[in-house]
């Protein structure tokens, strides 16, 4: 299910960066499209099914080199062209500090703008 910006529970911030996305069946390299506390937008080269366990790994420039992993579950996946889907991937368990993370990523990019 594709969300407009008033249905979405956290603000969301549009932003490409690279992104390696992991499945049962293995990893890819993915584009971040937009990102929230919540979850995370990708394009990818595959396309999951809803429900689909995931995990991610990103840099933000606010915690400098520092990986950022995390699990989530794929909450939608709409084919955009040829072998390109837009995944929205819904965040799990993800912890206060990591939310607090990406708020300040969050007021990074704004000050940019």
């Amino acid at each position: 299910m594709l969300y407009t910006a008033e249905q979405r529970r956290a603000e969301r911030i549009s932003t490409e960066r690279p992104v390696k996305l992991t499945t049962e069946s293995g990893s890819t390299d993915a584009k971040m499209l937009d990102l929230s506390i919540l979850g995370i937008g990708i394009l990818a080269g595959e396309q999951l099914k809803e429900g689909d366990k995931v995990s991610v790994q990103f840099q933000l420039p606010s915690i400098g080199r520092s990986e950022i992993k995390l699990e989530g579950v794929t909450a939608h996946s709409t084919h955009i062209r040829g072998q390109q889907y837009l995944i929205g991937v819904e965040f799990t368990g993800i912890s206060n500090y990591m939310q607090s993370v990406i708020t300040e990523y969050i007021n990074y990019h704004h000050r940019l703008d």
